[in-house]
């Protein structure tokens, strides 16, 4: 599989870098939403229900307020929709180098053979592979790790709703358009 690495997701990644710290290497993107809120740049704590801490990044993004949530690993979501699915695909240990080297994330989770693939190398691929436009205001929530060289399938659900599941219930992440 060989994509283009500059994408919305690309730039938020390096929008994201200074946020690169020991204190999030166990967490992992919840949710990503980029609209027209206010914007007021930063870093919170956050306690979410069932006693999770989870930070909560908003910065400035091309005029538009950018939101991350980041939440521990393993604090667990399900799912379950049915939807016509693409091909299988997988991300291979040479893209998520390349991944790696370009944005600079030092995250150990994306290190070794049980490496996770960053959520934002897959929402890339979505766009450039699948949706074939840039993104400009959505959602992306994730439910779950990709591992490296772990099959995955794309299908389109509705209009403007993407999905990336490992099975039909297993998904990875929804990205929602507007």
């Amino acid at each position: 599989m060989n994509h283009s690495m500059e994408s919305t997701a690309i730039r938020i990644a390096e929008v994201l870098k200074k946020y690169q710290m020991p204190e999030l290497w166990q967490y992992a993107i919840a949710s990503v939403t980029v609209d027209q809120g206010p914007v007021s740049p930063g870093m919170q704590w956050r306690n979410f229900p069932n006693h999770v801490k989870a930070a909560v990044i908003t910065e400035s993004f091309g005029g538009a307020r950018l939101k991350v949530i980041l939440l521990p690993i393993g604090s667990g979501n399900s799912f379950n929709q049915e939807g016509k699915s693409s091909a299988a695909c997988r991300f291979t240990e040479e893209e998520l180098t390349q991944y790696l080297k370009q944005t600079g994330d030092d995250n150990p989770l994306h290190a070794g053979t049980q490496a996770i693939v960053p959520g934002l190398l897959i929402l890339s691929f979505l766009e450039k592979n699948s949706i074939q436009i840039t993104l400009t205001y959505f959602s992306v929530r994730f439910y779950s790790a990709l591992l490296i060289n772990e099959n995955f399938v794309i299908s389109q659900t509705e209009t403007n709703q993407w999905e990336v599941r490992k099975s039909l219930n297993d998904p990875v992440l929804i990205l929602k358009l507007g």
